[in-house]
């Protein structure tokens, strides 16, 4: 965050149960959440300056059933016979099946209902509407807006030659990205599976999984194409207002 000189950073995969805040160095500060210290967990990190900005972190629940009531007046406020579709994201799990909810839900949810998912139904039950994403069966990955945890593929992708470019480009020493190199070269691996394993073959791509050094080499590579990215995008700006001065 310093070195891109970003002052606000959303995180995931915290890793920390509770709602807290706490300082991470360099003028900076965690506000997290989360239920379980072994995976998920959310955050923002912020820099010194606006900390003090920070109100709150969450909803209590009564803020969240005032929400509700006020959906609810904005309901009312419809002309009878209109057609209401409602687009959002409201965190909440209706779960899977529908027994004594068949009027308003199919039974395709996720997992067990939490009380954000039991506030949609009592919406969709007071205001005769339906949880129409229930009423057909997808696939797992089509079932929820967001899903953490696609980082094992993403290093499974990563070009080795990339690896070595981004290693350079970051300014790490030659003879360290030597190191890696011999790491990584003539690596080997097999499949094993419930009927037998595969025989030896050649791993030209990607991280090694479960090594303590691949989350780093992993940081340098998203790094390296931030920055890139950046670049091109700050590029295409001036190019656009070098054109339209031109024009002028």
């Amino acid at each position: 965050m310093e070195r891109r000189k970003v002052d606000i950073l959303c995180v995931q995969e915290t890793r920390w149960k509770g709602s807290k805040a706490r300082s991470i160095g360099a003028g900076f500060k965690l506000f997290y959440y989360g239920v379980d210290s072994k995976r998920n967990g959310v955050g923002v990190v912020l820099k010194e300056e606006f900390v003090r900005n920070v109100l709150e972190v969450g909803c209590e629940l009564e803020e969240k059933e005032r929400f509700w009531s006020e959906l609810d007046e904005v309901m009312e406020s419809i002309p009878t016979g209109e057609r209401v579709v409602i687009g959002a994201d409201f965190n909440g799990h209706v779960g899977e099946g529908n027994t004594g909810d068949e009027e308003v839900m199919g039974k395709f949810g996720v997992k067990e209902r939490n009380l954000e998912g039991q506030m949609v139904v009592d919406f969709a039950k007071r205001m005769d509407m339906g949880v129409v994403n229930t009423y057909f069966q997808k696939r797992e990955e089509h079932r929820v807006t967001y899903k953490s945890g696609d980082l094992e593929k993403a290093y499974d992708r990563v070009p080795r030659e990339e690896l070595w470019y981004c290693m350079r480009k970051s300014g790490v020493a030659e003879k360290y990205v030597r190191v890696v190199q011999d790491m990584y070269e003539r690596s080997r691996t097999v499949v094993r599976c419930a009927v037998g394993q595969t025989e030896e073959f050649n791993v030209e791509v990607g991280l090694h999984q479960g090594s303590a050094l691949s989350p780093f080499l992993f940081a340098i590579v998203m790094d390296q194409l931030s920055e890139e990215a950046r670049l091109r995008w700050f590029g295409h700006v001036q190019r656009r207002e070098k054109s339209s001065t031109e024009e002028m």
